[in-house]
């Protein structure tokens, strides 16, 4: 008698073919005799958990089970034990661990695979063996057109795969899906792909997507490949890039468009385009990019009469008079800060040097320095200067403009003898570019 989930009226017969009428068969919880248990006569009962059996089933005239006298099958739930005894209760055979249709057990009694039947099922799984150099499948199939299937995890457990796996759909979409979850405004993670490496991680390791597809010569090629790399391999320091790979004219795929950041800052490129378009990108090196610009710019008059000498040392601090400061606050500290001056100035004495100097927060010596002369008195000038300086901080700083004639005498700053000129248009600027490194 096989031990599987229902026995479907057998019946049970002497060596000489007569009934064997009035042996028995008791039921009992798997692992022996200690504990009876009941079976079902039918599988609604079992379903149902009604009308059990008795668990002491008997051999009648024709040789069939019966309980309370009445011919009945046998379906079971869960794991029993067995034992088929004469009328005088000698036993004929015993076996245990006889299993319920729902699961197959281990040989403790252990579900190893549970089966949920439905009402009126067309569709069911299909374990497909295969010849040498073939491969096994696990195939969804039945009297439907189109047949779907599903593998999920219980609660918010995960389905892992395994190496050298495949997932296909003969003709259709292959689908990964969740339900369950009760968010409204983040987004969880659904899908998660693992690549373990036997050796030691280092920069560069990383795991990629490869999605193909068929060429008009009927071949399956490469399209396109996706793949995670972490830049920085190092424990609780890792850094990471995504990396696009494409192939052109046929050859293999190769990377050709990477995304990292140097900060946990979410960068989004949005379009309003009508229409289709083509961007095409210059073939030129933009790493030296913009981080900010800031700049200040007037066009009110000032005047000074403090002197700034005219030698072959650095301008101070206390060298000629201040008329235009601007501060900047460093992303980095690496960076590189353009600094550009553009400044009207003209003095009261003829034939003087009149300098401009570039300083910065407290700093006593000037950074940078230009100069022309007064050919008469009065005559203006436009003063430009351009410094280049590594940033050296992520603290505000400020830079500072003075200007003065090399002796006694008066500047006006965006005029002529301490008046304005062009109606404050004629302006003054400066303007610093932050540039990364």
């Amino acid at each position: 008698m096989a031990s599987n989930a229902s026995i479907f009226m057998p019946q049970f017969l002497l060596p000489g073919g007569a009934a064997a009428t009035n042996y028995t068969l008791k039921t009992y919880t798997a692992g022996g005799v200690s504990t009876p248990k009941v079976t079902y006569p039918t599988k609604a009962d079992l379903a149902a958990a009604t009308n059990a059996n008795s668990t002491t089933l008997t051999v009648n005239s024709d040789g069939y089970l019966t309980s309370g006298g009445n011919v009945v099958d046998v379906w079971c739930k869960g794991s029993y034990y067995f034992r088929y005894a004469t009328a005088a209760g000698t036993t004929v055979w015993s076996k245990d661990n006889v299993n319920d249709v729902e699961a197959l057990r281990d040989a403790s009694g252990n579900k190893m695979l549970e089966f949920s039947p439905a009402g009126s099922a067309v569709n069911y799984i299909q374990l497909a063996t295969a010849n040498t150099g073939s491969a096994p499948a696990f195939n969804y199939v039945g009297s439907d057109t189109n047949v779907s299937g599903t593998l999920a995890g219980q609660g918010s457990g995960t389905v892992t795969g395994v190496v050298a796996s495949s997932v296909t759909s003969a003709a259709g979409t292959v689908a990964v899906s969740r339900t369950g979850s009760s968010r409204t405004n983040t987004v969880e993670t659904a899908l998660t792909i693992t690549d373990v490496t036997s050796g030691t991680a280092a920069a560069g390791i990383g795991t990629r997507i490869v999605i193909q597809a068929e060429d008009d010569g009927g071949t399956t090629e490469d399209v396109i490949g996706i793949a995670g790399t972490l830049t920085d391999a190092s424990a609780a320091s890792e850094d990471s890039a995504m990396r696009l790979s494409t192939r052109v004219a046929g050859a293999a795929l190769t990377e050709t468009w990477g995304l990292a950041a140097t900060g946990a800052f979410l960068a989004s490129v949005t379009h309003a385009n009508t229409a289709a378009r083509t961007y095409t990108f210059p073939d030129m090196d933009i790493s030296h990019h913009v981080l900010q610009e800031v700049h200040t710019i007037t066009g009110a008059v000032a005047t000074g009469t403090t002197a700034m000498v005219y030698d072959d040392t650095p301008p101070t601090s206390s060298e000629g008079d201040q008329y235009m400061s601007l501060a900047i606050t460093p992303k980095s500290t690496t960076s590189v800060l353009k600094i550009e001056v553009v400044a009207n100035f003209a003095g009261s004495i003829a034939l003087q040097a009149i300098a401009m100097s570039l300083l910065q927060d407290a700093t006593v010596n000037s950074l940078a320095a230009v100069w022309a002369e007064t050919t008469t008195a009065a005559h203006g000038h436009n003063l430009k200067l351009t410094h280049w300086m590594t940033s050296g901080t992520t603290s505000a700083t400020t830079f500072k403009v003075r200007a003065g004639l090399q002796s006694a005498g008066t500047t006006t700053f965006n005029g002529q003898t301490s008046a304005r000129f062009f109606g404050g248009v004629m302006a003054s600027s400066i303007s610093i570019t932050e540039y990364s490194a």
